[in-house]
């Protein structure tokens, strides 16, 4: 089946890319539908703090404590002054397995990419 701009609800960043949402304090595994692999995308990350010291976020290529590796950290102990949305851009393409994102209590993140699944 073709992508769409939507699938049931679902939007998409672009045609054949998709988002997926790492809620507060969790650690979230970005696909599609239901597993990810090497060779997914990752195109982006919104980051949504609630609080203006919101702790470490850590990108990760592969399973966290698992083999996989972190390929990007927000550290923490920066102050932020406002709450505004956080755009990173990535353009990346997973080595190892899926895309983790592991978010603080403090911050959330949406992700857009191609991800497998």
């Amino acid at each position: 089946m073709a992508p769409k701009p939507w699938d049931g609800g679902q939007p998409v960043s672009a045609r054949g890319r998709y988002w997926d949402v790492c809620f507060a304090n969790l650690t979230t595994q970005l696909t599609q539908d239901v597993n990810g692999a090497a060779g997914d995308e990752l195109d982006w990350l919104y980051l949504y703090p609630t609080n203006t010291s919101p702790g470490a976020l850590s990108l990760w290529d592969g399973l966290p404590g698992g083999g996989g590796v972190a390929v990007w950290v927000w550290p923490a102990g920066i102050v932020l002054t406002d709450l505004r949305p956080i755009f990173q851009p990535f353009n990346l393409r997973s080595r190892i397995g899926p895309w983790y994102v592991v978010c603080p209590a403090t911050m959330s993140a949406t992700a857009s990419g191609a991800f497998s699944g």
